[in-house]
């Protein structure tokens, strides 16, 4: 498969002249392999999520888990050590909460893709084969351009919670950091 370098800029048309213009257009062959590259760029960036996500997840449960051993009694708990600790809990639980949001399948695709897999699964293979072979190249270039608008959505929502989860967790490492002082005090 054919890849285009994506971070160079295309340079612009500057002809008003429409048989000049038409001259520098892209080629729909041009269009696929510049959409296929782009296709492949989000679902790099999809796979890059989760191991990002994995981060969040693994500290945010150790510090947790850290924390329910290193407890002492509750009835020893001052004020000030519920203080902390709630807060703690409350923004690592938080944190969990939000790369779960994040992680979760966002599935809603097109009905009658030919690239998106639950469609494609909801067809017999024959009835897909047909399908596959009868579209035209811009019938294609139009499957690209829907599955490269959508999965960049998905990408965005599942970034949008990762940041959020980082920063609930950079904002639990100072209560926490207390809380673990203060248990190993009592």
């Amino acid at each position: 498969m054919p890849t285009l370098n994506l971070r160079r800029p295309v340079p612009a048309i500057a002809h008003a002249d429409t048989a000049h213009a038409e001259e520098h257009s892209m080629s729909t062959a041009r269009r696929i392999a510049a959409l296929e590259g782009n296709l492949n760029q989000t679902l790099d960036w999809v796979s890059r999520f989760d191991n990002k996500s994995s981060i969040v997840l693994g500290a945010s449960t150790g510090m947790l888990g850290l924390l329910s051993t290193l407890a002492p009694p509750i009835g020893s708990w001052t004020p000030f050590v519920i203080v902390t600790t709630v807060l703690s809990v409350g923004l690592l639980a938080t944190s969990l909460l939000l790369v779960y949001v994040g992680t979760s399948p966002q599935i809603r695709g097109v009905s009658r893709s030919i690239l998106y897999f639950g469609s494609i699964g909801r067809r017999n293979f024959d009835e897909y084969r047909r399908e596959f072979l009868e579209q035209t190249p811009e019938a294609y270039q139009d499957e690209l351009l829907g599955q490269c608008h959508r999965n960049s959505q998905v990408l965005c929502h599942k970034l949008r919670f990762l940041r959020l989860a980082y920063a609930s967790l950079f904002l639990a490492v100072l209560p926490w950091t207390v809380s673990v002082f203060l248990f190993r005090s009592i």
